[in-house]
């Protein structure tokens, strides 16, 4: 069995993802809000930099997009860079 069967068949649309950069809690929120309205089902938030940083944009998103769930939108946290120890 080919491999596109098995996987549930062919399909005329691709699913993707859009990533937020490292921004503020104000705009990563504001583009979270704006990718949605562009029909993007899944966002890649970028991380990394600044583990206090990275919680306060996770927490603006969740404050103005409480309904941040499967069915609405999902999450993907990329970190690239690594935390360090202190």
């Amino acid at each position: 069995m080919p491999l596109w069967k098995l996987f549930g068949g062919a399909s005329s649309t691709i699913t993707t993802d859009i990533a937020i950069p490292i921004v503020s809690p104000a705009e990563a929120s504001d583009l979270a809000l704006k990718y949605r309205k562009e029909g993007f089902e899944t966002l890649k938030l970028k991380v990394g930099k600044n583990p206090k940083a990275d919680i306060e944009v996770l927490q603006a998103i969740h404050a103005v997009h409480p309904t941040y769930s499967s069915f609405w939108m999902q999450m993907r946290v990329l970190n690239a860079r690594g935390f360090s120890r202190p």
